[in-house]
């Protein structure tokens, strides 16, 4: 029987974000004898915290770069960043934050964010 008439996906499900800029994998590799996956799993975690806040609003994960590094946008955040930021479907950015190796994150909402 044909499957012509059937769905190619689905709309039940979670729906993630889409990631854009840096890999898992650049992270991971642009990191060595650093905990990348720590990296990745704090990244990981802003993701899901975004789709909980935002919904369908949040749309894209931006990656600003792979290699951790001391952060110049905050410096009173003592641990080397990885910044992340949520965006719209249209770029307006919600919110953007900072993942650090031992899986702890940073978060700061802007104006757009602050509303849903």
């Amino acid at each position: 029987m044909s499957s012509v008439g059937s769905r190619a996906f689905s709309t039940g499900g979670k729906r993630a974000l889409k990631w854009v800029g840096s890999t898992k994998t650049d992270i991971i590799n642009l990191n060595p004898g650093k905990n990348g996956a720590g990296v990745v799993q704090a990244i990981e975690k802003i993701e899901a915290e975004a789709e909980a806040k935002y919904g369908n609003k949040a749309a894209i994960l931006l990656v600003q770069g792979a290699k951790l590094h001391p952060s110049t946008k905050d410096p009173g955040d003592k641990k080397e960043v990885v910044t992340v930021s949520i965006l719209t479907e249209g770029g307006t950015r919600l919110e953007s934050g900072h993942a650090h190796e031992d899986g702890t994150t940073t978060g700061h909402v802007t104006r757009s964010g602050g509303s849903k």
